[in-house]
């Protein structure tokens, strides 16, 4: 058997003096998803144009309603709305900074 594999929407990389390390990711709810699914389909049948779906995004409805978050070590997602400016430290407790692709 293979390892088991986990989705993460998005995965916050920082960087500190002993090297990079995910301080927390991110993913939608299922009923975010749904909303996200539908809007994409009527993009692509011409009903909505693609901004539309570009200001569900940035929409308190999805972007913070419809998301969750888990810290580094924890194994518990809870909702982006408790946690709008994760406090991030290096795995030794000191400074880092976020990764920018």
């Amino acid at each position: 058997m293979g390892p088991r594999r986990k989705t993460a929407n998005l995965a916050f990389v920082y960087s500190s003096d002993k090297g990079n390390f995910v301080a927390y990711q991110e993913r939608y709810i299922a009923a975010a998803q749904k909303v996200l699914r539908d809007a994409y389909a009527k993009v692509q049948s011409g009903e909505q144009s693609i901004s539309e779906v570009a200001k569900l995004l940035s929409s308190d409805q999805i972007g913070v309603g419809g998301m969750e978050i888990k810290m580094r070590g924890s194994d518990k997602w809870m909702p982006r709305s408790r946690m709008l400016q994760p406090h991030v430290r290096a795995p030794d407790g000191g400074d880092c900074i976020i990764v920018m692709p």
